[in-house]
Order: structure tokens, then C-alpha cells, then sequence
């Protein structure tokens, strides 16, 4: 089937409802020192000036930068076994999708 057929088809399953809170939620959630995104930050950024592509697809260079974050970036996006602190992040995607 078309893809244009299969998105639609897809969009119709879902309540609404739900449509609308996923809609409403924000690319982060920060508490204090710990900032939940789904894939990670572009590191040297200001939080204000993180684009949402970056907070929900970025991998390089946010996996391997060695340096501190201004929080502990608690993300996913990036499948791993158990989760993994790594100092700077802490990466919980079991890879579950």
C-alpha cells in the first residue's frame, strides 16, 4: 500500500485524544539537575537554543562527547542492553520498540 494510505490509516487507529496529548508534550522534561530528552543535546548548547530535531534525533557528537553537561542528561533514542551511566548521560533505551 502507499504510504500516504498506511500514515492515514495509522492516524484513524488513534483516539483523538491521545493525538492531542502526544501533541502537547515537550521535546524535555528538566528536574534540577536531571534533564529527560528523548535522544540526548547537542553538547555546548544552552538548553533554549536546542533545536527539537536534535533533542529527539541527535546521536553524534551527544554519544560521544566526554566532557560535563550542564545536567545529567537522562536519554534513549539509541538502544543498549542494561542501562548505562556514563557520567555525563545516563542512556534507559532497552530497546524494547
Amino acid at each position: 500500500r502507499p504510504v500516504g494510505q498506511v500514515w492515514a490509516d495509522a492516524r484513524a487507529a488513534v483516539p483523538p485524544i491521545h493525538r492531542a496529548f502526544l501533541a502537547g508534550l515537550r521535546a524535555y522534561h528538566q528536574v534540577g539537575e536531571l534533564l529527560f530528552v528523548h535522544a540526548g543535546i547537542r553538547p555546548g548548547l544552552p538548553l533554549a537554543a536546542q533545536t527539537e530535531t536534535d533533542l529527539i534525533w541527535i546521536r553524534e557528537p551527544f554519544l560521544s562527547h566526554p566532557g560535563p553537561h550542564p545536567w545529567l542528561v537522562v536519554h534513549g533514542h539509541t538502544a543498549v542492553g542494561p542501562p548505562g551511566h556514563r557520567g555525563n548521560r545516563v542512556n534507559i533505551d532497552s530497546g524494547a520498540a
